[in-house]
């Protein structure tokens, strides 16, 4: 056979595969819409259903059961658990965990008034690991100056729920507590012993029982106190020496300087009922004894004043007669009492 007619023979035989391949996608092509409007969906859900299920729930040839025991009860060994064991009553404890006043703070020294025992007064220093902040603006000290407490006043936070109950020179400090079911605790004073005896006569000529006991005072943290106004709780500030000096000498330029204000108009009746500071010089010495932009001074001591200058006629005139001075505030229709203590006589 010649290679001509191999040739021939070789393209007829391709033409015609040629020709059978692309019949068949053709027809195949034509006739898919066909074969697949003739799937019936019941059919097929009749032989899924009809497939038998497995026997629980397996993996491989390891029960789920027993992974979950070695995972998630962390059970390794395979071995049944251990019965349960008879839940206890917890045992109810003695109460909560209290912190003792010794805790919080020393006690310096007291003064103590046998006339007039609310006049009496305490002279004490908070602990470091108190939880009392220092007031003072930056202050890095290892432990808070010293301040002075009264009978029926509350420690600073976080411990407002202490107060003073009593001060006696020769029983100390006694403090009370929220819970009044906690029994009183009781702080004394550092003192050292002396031969000579010290007799207390009051102002009717009783002679009080002689002592022979000196307490001991710490006058670097007394001298603190005197220099520099401190808060000693909350919106209650005890007067430096320093700062009662300045502002009684140049109380005119410290307000001109720090503090912005104008009598108050009650809005209902058009009337004066207060000093209004519209704005307060932050950092000033205003700003440290408690003064904030907005608010109204309403009263000193009971006294209604409605101006700045019936203020300072008034602190003018009764500066001798009072220790203490309460200033009632009001600001964004919120009234707030701030307690200012002179420093002590001498």
């Amino acid at each position: 056979m010649k290679i001509t007619q191999v040739k021939a023979t070789s393209w007829l035989m391709a033409a015609g595969l040629t020709v059978v391949l692309s019949w068949y996608v053709f027809d195949f092509v034509s006739t898919l819409r066909e074969r697949q409007n003739r799937f019936d969906v019941g059919v097929a859900k009749e032989a899924l259903n009809s497939v038998e299920k497995p026997e629980g729930p397996k993996i491989d040839l390891v029960d789920t059961k027993t992974v979950e025991s070695a995972f998630y009860d962390l059970n390794w060994t395979g071995e049944p658990p251990p019965p349960p064991s008879v839940e206890q009553t917890p045992v109810a404890a003695d109460g909560p965990s209290i912190t003792r006043v010794e805790n919080i703070l020393r006690v310096l020294y007291v003064q103590h008034d046998f006339d007039h025992p609310e006049r009496s007064q305490a002279f004490v220093q908070y602990l470091a690991g108190s939880g009392v902040p220092d007031p003072r603006p930056g202050a890095k000290l290892t432990r808070v100056p010293g301040v002075f407490l009264r009978v029926g006043e509350h420690l600073a936070e976080p411990h407002r729920n202490v107060r003073v109950h009593a001060i006696d020179s020769s029983g100390g400090v006694t403090f009370a507590f929220e819970d009044e079911a906690r029994e009183h605790e009781t702080m004394t004073p550092p003192s050292f012993e002396t031969n000579t005896q010290i007799v207390q006569v009051s102002e009717d000529g009783i002679i009080r029982a002689p002592r022979t006991r000196i307490p001991k005072a710490d006058p670097k943290a007394a001298w603190v106190y005197q220099e520099k106004t401190q808060l000693v709780g909350r919106d209650h500030y005890a007067i430096g020496t320093e700062d009662q000096f300045r502002f009684a000498e140049d109380y005119p330029t410290i307000l001109a300087d720090e503090v912005r204000h104008r009598s108050h108009i009650d809005p209902k009746t058009g009337r004066r009922d207060g000093i209004e500071l519209t704005e307060v010089k932050p950092g000033g010495m205003a700003a440290r004894h408690g003064a904030q932009s907005g608010d109204v001074i309403k009263s000193i001591n009971g006294e209604r004043v409605n101006s700045t200058a019936e203020a300072i006629t008034y602190v003018k005139h009764n500066k001798g007669n009072y220790d203490r001075w309460t200033v009632v505030v009001e600001n964004k229709g919120k009234e707030r009492t701030i307690i200012y203590d002179s420093p002590p006589k001498d």
